[in-house]
């Protein structure tokens, strides 16, 4: 590594331990499809319907989300910087 490049490095290292990395914020769509298939993976079964997701865990009940609870949660969870429930 040239010292240049060492140098570089180390002042983006002495930024992110003082300002934090930059965050990429992923767009509703694309955030939405990744929570479903976070959902998923953990065993669950998900319907979308007419803007209603219906999510199945089994064992246990049906719970409905309209699509305005999700863009409630990543207007003022995952935009905000705090951790997505999914």
């Amino acid at each position: 590594m040239s010292q240049f490049n060492q140098t570089k490095a180390a002042q983006k290292a002495w930024q992110y331990r003082h300002y934090g990395r930059d965050v990429k914020f992923l767009n509703f769509e694309d955030w939405f499809n990744w929570t479903i298939s976070k959902i998923k993976s953990r065993g669950a079964k998900v319907e979308i319907v007419c803007k209603v997701v219906f999510i199945t865990w089994s064992g246990q009940d049906v719970t409905a989300f309209c699509m305005v609870d999700f863009e409630e949660e990543y207007k003022n969870i995952y935009r905000k910087g705090k951790r997505a429930t999914a």
